[in-house]
């Protein structure tokens, strides 16, 4: 799969949405230490995914020319940051309490954009 400069414009919106919905929580939530670590976590590797695509663009934009060893290397990365994502947003989904379920919306909409991100990563060829 290529992706479009479409499709890898909504890769990096993505990213961005899922910095900003982190962002909120963090600045809104009652958070326990451990809760706001783990965002802490989700944001800033959000923030990694983010400016690594960036910065990899003309490579994820033509994986299909690419040196397949580039594909490789820019896939592993960007799976990396995503399932560090997808792992602690899920960690903080297990152990969000009662009084915080208005979060957990927003916790769903980032572990959605990352398994979206994660299955767009993967179908790269």
């Amino acid at each position: 799969m290529t992706l479009t400069t479409q499709s890898s414009s909504e890769l990096l919106e993505a990213a961005q949405s899922i910095a900003q919905w982190t962002a909120a929580v963090l600045q809104d939530a009652p958070l326990t230490k451990m809760q706001r670590t783990d965002f802490e976590a989700v944001q800033e590797y959000a923030q990694h995914f983010h400016r690594y695509a960036s910065a990899e663009l003309s490579i994820i934009q033509n994986f299909s020319q690419a040196d397949p060893a580039e594909v490789q290397r820019v896939r592993h990365q960007l799976l990396n940051y995503l399932n560090i994502i997808v792992g602690f947003t899920q960690l903080v989904a297990r152990d969000l309490p009662d009084n915080l379920l208005l979060y957990m919306v927003t916790v769903r909409h980032i572990q959605e954009a990352g398994e979206y991100l994660k299955q767009t990563v993967l179908a790269i060829r």
